[in-house]
């Protein structure tokens, strides 16, 4: 019993080394290398090139596992759709950066040629002058401050200027004697011009509204026109009429038609311009066109003696002179700029009479372009002294007569 017992203990050691003892198989399967990438394509979607973009998707038949030969998913397209982009001015410098807007006028939906919206950009010099002193030993002096603190003066305005027998408030230029200085200046400001060009409503039409346009048919840029505006409507409505940022408010009765007259200035932009007057419900149109130029003069009335004298000149190459008139003979007021300048200021009268504006674009002693605007400022009521010395007249007659009328009854 006990020698059986022993070798079943012999048997199971030996089993148990033996199996530690065995080798185990490890097996490692590689990939083939012997696969063949077969890649298969949609058609692209969209059919038609609408964003700019196309995409597809490619299997491969094999199933390697690589996309060592895989055709590409996307691309870009233009389809037919050519893009047409224009885009708005410029903003001014803020932080370092200028934006814009761009639009394709075909919407084509695609942005392969779109410009740029956005752009980097120096300070814009925008100079404020206090006005010319009295002139003193033939010289007069004004300090000018460039309120975006540029540090650079590329258009700063002079700060001293001879004078001689004149003296000058402001800017206003008068003969010295002690007479009141007809002309006082104000608020004078100067920066780079931007083009004035309001942007076109979208054309509309209604059944119960229609507006016609009447108005010459050339133009030079910038200058005033009076465009006759004719509105119909069959049914009763209240609206307002807008042109060229000029609005005016009108009522009409059904099958009642009004005539409307709208003094406004040309865009400062040349060739066709599609002229379009607007109201909440239809549009109407005419196509004028515009000659184009550098200089634009605006002369605006604040109150009933001061005007506010605005000029743009967008030649970078030539002089700006101001000259106000008074009855064709006396000067008022007179400035000279250089270089490419939006320039404004406040003129106050004090004198009454005719007076003239003038502004002229100069490349030395020529004329470029010249721009004149007249106005009128009126006089104070005077005292009719013929009308006074009647009127005494008769009251010492008067007292005459009573004097004597007593005189006669006693």
């Amino acid at each position: 019993m006990k020698l059986a017992f022993v070798l079943a203990i012999f048997i199971f050691i030996l089993f148990c080394c033996t199996s530690l003892a065995s080798p185990v198989e490890i097996t490692i399967e590689y990939p083939s290398t012997s696969c063949t990438e077969s890649w298969s394509c949609g058609n692209w979607s969209p059919s038609t090139c609408s964003s700019g973009n196309q995409t597809r998707n490619c299997t491969d038949a094999n199933n390697c596992g690589t996309t060592i030969n895989k055709p590409p998913e996307s691309q870009i397209c233009t389809g037919n759709c050519t893009e047409d982009w224009s885009c708005t001015y410029w903003s001014n410098c803020t932080g370092g950066t200028q934006t814009r807007t761009c639009t394709d006028a075909n919407s084509c939906g695609s942005t392969i040629n779109k410009p740029d919206e956005s752009q980097n950009c120096g300070c814009i010099e925008s100079w404020t002058c206090s006005g010319w002193t009295a002139c003193s030993n033939g010289v007069q002096t004004q300090t000018c401050t460039d309120s975006n603190n540029c540090g650079t003066t590329t258009i700063k305005p002079v700060e001293s200027q001879s004078c001689s027998g004149q003296q000058n408030n402001g800017g206003g230029i008068y003969n010295s004697g002690g007479v009141t200085p007809p002309v006082k200046a104000g608020n004078k400001t100067i920066t780079q011009p931007k083009p004035n060009i309001p942007p076109i409503p979208a054309l509309k039409e209604s059944p119960y509204v229609k507006l016609a346009l009447s108005t010459i048919d050339e133009i030079e840029a910038g200058e005033p026109f009076t465009v006759n505006v004719t509105i119909n409507s069959t049914m009763d409505i209240s609206t307002t009429i807008e042109l060229l940022g000029v609005k005016q408010d009108v009522s009409l009765n059904a099958g009642e038609s009004k005539t409307l007259y709208f003094d406004v200035y040309a865009p400062e932009t040349g060739g066709d311009y599609n002229l379009v007057v607007s109201t909440p419900y239809a549009t109407g149109n005419k196509t004028i066109l515009l000659d184009y130029k550098p200089l634009f003069l605006y002369v605006t009335p604040l109150d009933n003696q001061t005007y506010e004298i605005h000029i743009k000149n967008f030649d970078n190459a030539s002089a700006t002179e101001l000259d106000v008139i008074k009855d064709n003979s006396e000067t008022a007021y007179l400035d000279t700029l250089s270089g490419k300048i939006d320039y404004k200021v406040n003129l106050t009268f004090s004198n009454p009479g005719n007076y003239m504006v003038k502004a002229r674009a100069m490349s030395g002693l020529s004329i470029l372009d010249e721009d004149i605007r007249t106005f009128k400022i009126e006089g104070k009521a005077g005292i009719d002294y013929g009308l006074l010395i009647l009127i005494v007249v008769l009251i010492i007659i008067l007292i005459g007569s009573i004097l004597i009328f007593k005189e006669l009854r006693r």
